[in-house]
């Protein structure tokens, strides 16, 4: 006679599910992916266990074994909201956004209030420079949620990209500063301000947050562009950009940006306080040459435009905390 142990094949799959969950709560994506595989070895059908899976390959950007697990989940469950909205992500992040504007289209369908798929489906028609069609979605999702400072913000990005100065402030005059809002929030505040020409309640986001940190490199550069460019105060813009090179900052292409600008006042200064610490103003003012790069990176949270901090890209609000899709 043989040993009856009471364990079954799905009992042990889903302490092999446990553990995985365990080590991705710990960041430890890798590990946790070995469990998700093997809780799936015993028992196939634990489609939780295929769906952490998928969020563990996001977390260490493997997008292409991401899309291939949530398809499989939308093959056995096609109307799964948050499926559909993490396959979405995964998809733009492979540069497929047509494919993953039709998902999320189609799981707007299924739920045209959720305020995460109307700020993707924003995002993704943004991207691909379908600005009336994002105006006409982040409209809708701004009226689920008038307090959404990210849809706020979006609108007014978008307006700005459909030539509507106007209406972008009227946006931007809706976003609350409450004490604690995050600093990539009001970083891109006060872009959006200053690309809409209101540039003194651009340096009002700026004094916030120096208010919070007086020797933020970023936000004490930023502010000396604006002096130096379009509000023509040299002696705060000097000052300011000082204090900012001593503490270290050293963006390059902001550095550009900024050395290269037609409305630059103080050329010759702002040039000698580069060389003093150690940059090569004559370098900068170069343009360069990308045909000499191999290949073009792809454009990412990482990207070093004059946006890097607070850029928006397809996905961030993607929905994918859930473990029982």
């Amino acid at each position: 006679m043989s040993c009856v142990t009471g364990v079954s094949r799905q009992d042990v799959a889903l302490e092999y599910f446990n553990i995985g969950n365990a080590y991705y709560e710990l960041g430890r994506y890798d590990e946790a992916s070995g469990y998700y595989i093997r809780a799936l070895d015993l028992d196939p059908s634990l489609s939780s266990s295929t769906y952490n899976l998928a969020r563990a390959y996001i977390q260490r950007e493997r997008f292409t074994a991401a899309v291939t697990a949530l398809e499989d989940l939308r093959r056995e469950d096609p109307e799964n909201i948050v499926v559909l909205q993490t396959l979405g992500y995964a998809l733009s992040r492979l540069g497929r956004n047509d494919e993953a504007l039709d998902v999320l289209t189609g799981a707007e369908q299924l739920s045209p209030f959720d305020l995460t798929i109307l700020y993707n489906l924003g995002v993704l028609h943004g991207v691909e420079e379908r600005y009336e069609e994002a105006y006409e979605v982040l409209l809708r999702a701004h009226r689920v949620d008038e307090s959404d400072q990210e849809v706020v913000l979006l609108l007014a990005e978008t307006s700005l990209a459909l030539g509507r100065e106007d209406e972008a402030l009227e946006f931007l005059e809706r976003f609350e500063q409450p004490e604690d809002a995050e600093r990539p929030l009001l970083l891109r505040l006060a872009r959006l301000y200053s690309e809409a020409e209101s540039y003194s309640d651009a340096l009002n986001v700026y004094a916030t947050l120096l208010n919070r940190d007086g020797e933020d490199k970023e936000v004490l550069f930023r502010e000396a562009e604006l002096y130096l460019t379009f509000v023509e105060d040299p002696e705060s813009g000097l000052e300011r950009l000082e204090e900012a090179l001593e503490l270290g900052y050293s963006e390059r292409s902001a550095l550009i940006r900024l050395v290269t600008s037609p409305n630059l006042i103080q050329r010759n200064r702002v040039e000698q306080l580069y060389e003093e610490y150690g940059f090569d103003a004559a370098s900068l003012r170069e343009p360069v040459d990308d045909s000499t790069n191999d290949a073009a990176d792809p454009i990412d949270e990482a990207s070093t435009t004059d946006v890097s901090e607070d850029a928006e890209l397809p996905g961030e609000r993607e929905n994918v905390e859930s473990s029982d899709p």
